[in-house]
């Protein structure tokens, strides 16, 4: 009868385990979901910001975290916009869309470097640098866009479409700089 009780008690405590677990993991999500929330409140792409934040909701502690997602985001469109971009001016025959192709990928290429410094920069809280670096960037991907002004085909479009995305989440990473410089 001993062993018995013994593995009710060890089920009841392993039940009682789990449940613990499961109702920190909820709060965590919770606290996670009012943290982005409150600091998307006042960025330009607010509902962008939320949507893109709550993907990684189980990677945030803070808002420091908040602002390095959101840097990686735009570091990783960025680096999708160059490698594309290459992988066209490789493959094209036009000598026009090949020049706004090296000329896309060189202003992306800087404005990889440019998001790169930033994550330093968040990282001494100089916030400043993080303004100007990220405005810069977004700079480097609004030349791209004038680059292929009066060009038409699907990976123009396709171009377009990621550089909207890379300035949305450097905008959303201004948004959120600037509220942890409030703080």
């Amino acid at each position: 009868m001993g062993c018995i009780n013994s593995s009710h008690s060890f089920f009841f405590f392993f039940l009682t385990l789990i449940t613990l677990s499961l109702t920190t993991s909820v709060a965590q999500a919770d606290e996670a979901s009012d943290l982005i929330k409150n600091t998307c409140e006042h960025a330009i792409y607010k509902e962008f910001c939320i949507s893109d934040l709550q993907q990684s909701k189980g990677k945030i502690a803070n808002i420091r975290d908040l602002a390095n997602i959101t840097l990686q985001h735009a570091l990783s469109n960025a680096t999708y916009i160059v490698d594309y971009v290459s992988k066209l001016a490789n493959t094209t025959k036009d000598f026009n869309a090949q020049s706004c192709f090296v000329e896309c990928s060189t202003n992306y290429e800087k404005a990889i470097s440019l998001v790169q410094s930033s994550f330093s920069a968040l990282d001494n809280k100089d916030f400043d640098n993080v303004n100007r670096w990220l405005t810069s960037a977004m700079f480097r991907a609004e030349l791209c866009e004038k680059a292929f002004k009066g060009q038409s085909g699907v990976q123009f479009s396709e171009i377009s479409d990621k550089a909207e995305l890379f300035n949305h989440l450097c905008s959303n990473a201004l948004a959120i700089a600037d509220r942890m410089a409030g703080m």
